[in-house]
């Protein structure tokens, strides 16, 4: 479980929020973009709302835990190789592939969305189930460090 959180918390702070907006500049220029450079962090907050409201209200209760990781992995993996057909397919500056990359935006937000959620909701439950701190505070120590780690190294 640390290591699956680990990948998503580097995963997103290694996509996600500044380094979405400097992704951004770089397909579109920074001058052609800075009108929409808001609506990147705006997106993906929206989305990783509504796919943290669908995993507690829906897929928690229809699917299993497994399916669950898989179907929001899904979404990781998708918006990553489209960023990487993005900034491939696109010569800078290209108002065009920012657009495009915007677009995308909503496959981070809701696939975070959804494995954070099930994932603190798993890490809660093996919490109160030994009725001990040990499970979330180890896994918060190692977010922590995915996080800084999934910040510096991009």
């Amino acid at each position: 479980m640390i290591v699956v959180g680990a990948s998503i918390d580097f995963t997103k702070f290694a996509t996600g929020d500044s380094i979405a907006t400097l992704t951004i500049q770089d397909i579109g220029g920074a001058s052609n973009t800075a009108p929409f450079e808001g609506y990147v962090s705006s997106l993906f907050s929206g989305f990783q709302l509504i796919g943290g409201i669908l995993m507690g209200l829906f897929l928690s209760k229809y699917f299993s835990k497994s399916l669950i990781y898989i179907f929001g992995g899904l979404f990781f993996v998708f918006y990553n190789v489209s960023t990487i057909l993005i900034t491939n397919e696109y010569q800078s500056p290209s108002l065009t592939g920012a657009i495009i990359f915007l677009a995308t935006q909503p496959l981070n937000g809701f696939g975070f969305g959804i494995l954070y959620n099930l994932l603190i909701a798993n890490v809660l439950s093996l919490t109160f189930k030994t009725r001990k701190f040990s499970p979330l505070g180890l896994y918060q120590s190692f977010a922590s460090l995915t996080i800084s780690c999934g910040t510096f190294f991009t």
